[in-house]
């Protein structure tokens, strides 16, 4: 979470963060157009920035946030997400790895009381063992990937406003 107080009006940070970023219509930018570090989109005072790469990373997070006027200037609450695609692609990848491994036990444990293990039945308990450790691996992976771009979005945003922050916060940590 990033918490920013400015003493800069809304509409002032607003231009900071399109001066920021090259305009993105999607979520993710098929053209490459412009050069700047990163991509993103505005919307009234909502936002959300990425950062641009040149190789595929689903773990890419988005710096989604909401600009508001207060009586000293504004205020950036904002707070950094995975994609929904692959968050809800995640949940069924890890579902149906369960789904198929406890199906496997119950014929094993069916067969087991009938006294007759078919040695196939083996076979459908390890697959789901074998996908679920590839896909713990690739989470992680993707995870510490997208860890350092987060942190270099992070970086870039709060330099943005320096000069005008009152003071800011990220997570639990005051700097």
């Amino acid at each position: 979470m990033i918490n920013i107080n400015l003493s800069i009006t809304s509409q002032e940070a607003i231009d900071r963060i399109s001066l920021f970023m090259d305009k993105s219509k999607f979520l993710w930018n098929f053209k490459r157009v412009g050069n700047k570090g990163f991509l993103g989109r505005i919307q009234g005072n909502n936002f959300f920035v990425y950062k641009r790469i040149s190789y595929r990373n689903s773990f890419n997070p988005y710096l989604i946030g909401r600009i508001d006027q207060t009586d000293c200037g504004c205020n950036i609450q904002a707070e950094f997400k995975l994609n929904s695609f692959v968050r809800l692609f995640l949940i069924m990848w890890f579902a149906g790895i369960v789904f198929f491994f406890l199906l496997g036990f119950l014929v094993l444990l069916g067969g087991q009381l009938a006294d007759s293990v078919d040695p196939k039945v083996f076979v459908v308990i390890a697959v789901p063992l074998v996908m679920l450790g590839g896909g713990i691996a690739l989470v992680h992976y993707g995870r510490k990937i997208g860890k350092k771009e987060e942190n270099v979005l992070r970086n870039a945003f709060l330099r943005l406003f320096d000069d005008v922050s009152l003071h800011h916060f990220h997570g639990d940590v005051l700097p």
